[in-house]
Parts: C-alpha cells; sequence; structure tokens
C-alpha cells in the first residue's frame, strides 16, 4: 500500500497550488492534507485539486474533516490487523 500512497501523493503535490499554502503530510500509511492556512480565494482550488488528483484510485479512502483530508488505503485497520499489514522487514 505504502507505493500507492506515494503516488497519490505525488499527483496531490502536482495538482496543488503552491500558493494556495496547503499542507501535504506524507505519515507514510497515511496522507493529509491541511487546508486551514490557505486563504478563502484559493480553498476551491484545494478541493478540487485534491478530487482530481485521487480520484483514480480505486484502492484508497479519503476522508473529509473540518479543515483537511486524510488519504488512507482502503483496507480494514485497526490494532488487530495492522502489523499484518506493515512490511517490517
Amino acid at each position: 500500500m505504502v507505493p500507492l500512497l506515494k503516488e497519490v501523493r505525488d499527483n496531490i503535490a502536482v495538482a496543488l497550488d503552491p500558493a494556495a499554502e496547503a499542507i501535504l503530510e506524507d505519515h507514510g500509511y497515511s496522507l493529509c492534507v491541511h487546508w486551514h492556512m490557505v486563504p478563502p480565494g484559493k480553498l476551491d482550488g484545494v478541493h478540487q485539486a485534491v478530487s482530481a488528483a485521487t480520484q483514480n484510485f480505486a484502492d484508497i479512502e479519503v476522508r473529509t474533516l473540518p479543515t483537511s483530508y486524510e488519504i488512507l488505503p482502503l483496507m480494514v485497520w485497526d490494532k488487530a490487523s495492522a502489523l499484518t499489514q506493515i512490511d517490517c522487514t
């Protein structure tokens, strides 16, 4: 799943306007795009960029939070299954 998230991350990074000042965080097993610092006039562009950059990936989930998007692999992810999903080698 990490290679998939890297591809999604790269798509988002290209799609985002640097002047919008959105923050793209790569947490390894998830991504987060924060828009709390984005000027109001650039906010629609951030939403459109994230939507366009993620729409062709069937194996991810995009969660809309109050001031950010959380992007995760589409899988069961809880404490019981986490260690079987993470490659610890």
